[in-house]
């Protein structure tokens, strides 16, 4: 029987990565989108980009937090940045460097620790990293249905 910090590791790495009961991962869907289709829009909707700009910034944030920033915040500018030809790649690379970021983190933390406060809220790890993978399945969603009308 797994952990729940081993479990939480097996989701971070099927959301993302595959093998995820729901469908695609994020990477499935993220992988082979050229610049041009990221920062387009359906209606007044973010774009591609700024959804993965958006879910890179809460996932810098929980590592943030797993390092013990109590001050960490993410700022407007960073939750949904603007993307561009020129700085989508820059989002990829600091997307898949997040994953692998967290799940080192995460098999390097005490099972104990996922209990304890995070620095500068109310709540634990627990609740804060299952909450970057369900926001993470969200905004997925999201991308499947935009990579599908903008393809």
């Amino acid at each position: 029987m797994q952990s729940p910090r081993t479990h939480l590791i097996d989701q971070f790495r099927r959301t993302f990565d595959g093998e995820a009961w729901h469908g695609p991962a994020v990477m499935d869907i993220l992988r082979d989108i050229p610049a041009a289709l990221a920062s387009r829009r359906l209606g007044e909707s973010h774009s591609v980009g700024e959804l993965a700009g958006h879910m890179l910034a809460w996932r810098e944030y929980a590592i943030a937090k797993l390092e013990g920033d109590a001050d960490y915040k993410v700022l407007e500018e960073e939750n949904f940045p603007p993307v561009t030809a020129e700085n989508w790649s820059e989002i990829m690379v600091r997307l898949e460097a997040s994953q692998h970021e967290l799940l080192g983190l995460l098999e390097a933390m005490a099972d104990e620790r996922m209990q304890e406060i995070v620095p500068g809220k109310k709540h634990t790890f627990s609740v804060l990293l299952h909450g970057v993978v369900h926001h993470d399945v969200y905004h997925l969603g999201q991308l499947v249905l935009m990579k599908q009308y903008l393809s």
